[in-house]
């Protein structure tokens, strides 16, 4: 499993409600200009992302939220923290299902990082959402 699904519950929910939100952040402000003296960040290198991919890593955002938002009342509402790593195991379960949408767990990882630190490809990716939106209701 990847470091995305080792994370506690409550941290999980919150690191997968940000991967949705970050795309569309990226896309509604521009990064901060580099200071002075100071080298410009590296971007992770990855392989280039198709637009395939793109909409393989949307539909799976949205399963991934739709999980999230479906689980967590339950994990809010556990007995303990044998209870609330059960439902954990469970939605970490459903999360790796939902993401092999055309894409491994890695591959997912690597977009939603590289979503992060790339406006265009954050842009891309706002785009292709705001269209599976309109085409999905």
């Amino acid at each position: 499993m990847t470091m995305m699904f080792k994370t506690t519950a409550s941290a999980l929910a919150l690191a997968l409600g940000a991967a949705y939100a970050a795309p569309a952040a990226l896309a509604q402000q521009a990064p901060p200009p580099p200071q002075q003296g100071m080298p410009a960040q590296q971007q992770p290198q990855i392989e280039p992302v198709t637009d395939e991919e793109i909409w393989n890593f949307v539909r799976a955002v949205d399963q991934v939220s739709g999980i999230v938002e479906e689980l967590r009342p339950q994990l809010e509402a556990a007995n303990g923290q044998e209870e609330a790593q059960l439902i954990q195991q469970d939605a970490q379960a459903q999360m790796i299902e939902a993401e092999d949408e055309g894409l491994t767990p890695e591959r997912y990882n690597e977009i939603n990082m590289a979503a992060q630190s790339d406006p265009e490809l954050g842009e891309r990716i706002s785009e292709i959402a705001e269209e599976h939106r309109e085409q999905n209701g």
